[in-house]
């Protein structure tokens, strides 16, 4: 043995005294005085580890058992010490190796034995948490997802419902109300502000102009129809395409009146609408001569002075068209 190898195993003895005394940053220091004259002696990484171990410092610890294992393979301690880290680390599988290539050099063992065997319970206990909460996860996200379609299913209903309830309320109006064209420009298509509380009339806004004025009712059941509108009111938010500021609108349809005997002349507002509409022609040939407005469907057959019942046609047009209606 020569003189360095005779210095290093006094400090190894020094330091093995101070590891027994649990005085583990003093052995560490000299352990590491001690492999700085013999890097290769696995004995004293192997030492070092064990000083680390036991301060808790598992990943400096393993790092030491490394070196040892680089320098003798077959170090059977040394890897039943770095097994030992890497449990307290919560690395099964790693450990699990370390004591297999323990046991393939000693295989009567019973440290590695035992312990291979708790990691492998470990491993299987850890795969079955996993595998249970994987299930768990698929379980949540299932009810999750039965329960978001539950929601749509309900939103849809709701929406039917809305839908069901504008069309009964116009229905209704349309049995009880009395047809009344916008006083200022005789059209006929309404927004419906509001219904009395009575239900006996109805606050409209034309839809062309958007003059406001009052249309009377006498309906059969006006608490049905009052349900109706506040049940509009209720849901239009949520449900109507243009949101809370949204309204019925109603579309009358009157057929036939008293007052189709009497030719009334068109409103000028309606014949300045459809001028504009169509741009001063006749719709059928173009012309610009001999222009007259004229009833798409005639006052005798139940047409109104309507944006929508008025056309631009020149004489001819408007004569041929009159011989094959009548």
């Amino acid at each position: 043995m020569n003189i360095v190898q005779k210095i290093a195993l006094w400090l190894e003895q020094r330091a093995n005294k101070f590891y027994k005394t649990e005085r583990y940053d003093e052995a560490i220091r000299i352990y590491s005085q001690a492999l700085k004259l013999e890097p290769r002696n696995a004995r004293l990484w192997n030492n070092k580890g064990l000083c680390f171990t036991n301060l808790y410092l598992h990943t400096e610890a393993i790092s030491c058992y490394d070196k040892a294992l680089s320098v003798d393979p077959k170090y059977t301690i040394a890897w039943c010490n770095k097994g030992s880290s890497l449990i307290r680390l919560l690395k099964y599988d790693d450990a699990l190796s370390c004591f297999s290539n323990a046991l393939e050099t000693d295989p009567k063992n019973t440290i590695a034995l035992n312990n291979k065997i708790f990691c492998e319970n470990e491993i299987i206990k850890i795969d079955n948490e996993k595998k249970k909460q994987t299930e768990e996860a698929m379980t949540r996200e299932i009810d999750e997802k039965r329960k978001q379609d539950e929601e749509l299913k309900e939103i849809e209903r709701k929406k039917s419902d809305f839908c069901s309830n504008l069309t009964q309320l116009i229905h209704y109006i349309e049995l009880s109300a009395d047809e009344r064209p916008c006083p200022k420009c005789n059209e006929l298509s309404v927004l419906i502000l509001s219904v009395s509380p009575n239900a006996r009339s109805l606050s409209v806004s034309c839809q062309h102009c958007l003059h406001n004025y009052r249309i009377k009712m006498e309906p059969d059941d006006p608490k049905r129809i009052i349900e109706l509108f506040n049940s509009f009111l209720e849901g239009r938010s949520i449900y109507s395409p243009h949101g809370e500021n949204s309204a019925p609108v109603w579309h009358m349809e009157i057929i036939k009146r008293q007052s189709v005997l009497q030719r009334k002349p068109i409103p000028s507002s309606v014949k300045k609408a459809v001028w504009k509409r169509d741009g001063g022609k006749c719709v059928i040939c173009g012309s610009e001569v001999e222009i007259e407005y004229d009833h798409i469907i005639p006052i005798a057959k139940g047409g109104s002075s309507t944006i929508q019942n008025i056309q631009i046609l020149c004489k001819k047009c408007n004569r041929k068209k009159s011989a094959s209606i009548e």
